[in-house]
């Protein structure tokens, strides 16, 4: 797996709160400020706080990893 990064506007002084852990983000998330590394399997879910708005809906997304073996007979 490789780093995640978002796209977004964020309008007035607005910030993005996200957490891997699948709880819904809030103030006491991660602030997101770049790309994240994922590298395991995780559920993400990020959301948009704009001072003086209700905050958006929570985007979520999960991540899976596995392993693949070969096997040479």
């Amino acid at each position: 797996m490789g780093p995640l990064s978002i796209t977004y506007d964020v309008p007035n002084g607005g910030q993005i709160y996200y957490t891997l852990n699948g709880s819904d983000p809030d103030h006491s998330g991660t602030l997101y400020s770049g790309p994240i590394a994922i590298a395991a399997s995780t559920t993400f879910r990020a959301r948009l706080f704009q001072p003086g708005c209700i905050p958006s809906p929570i985007a979520t997304h999960s991540y899976s990893s596995f392993l693949i073996l070969l096997i040479s007979m």
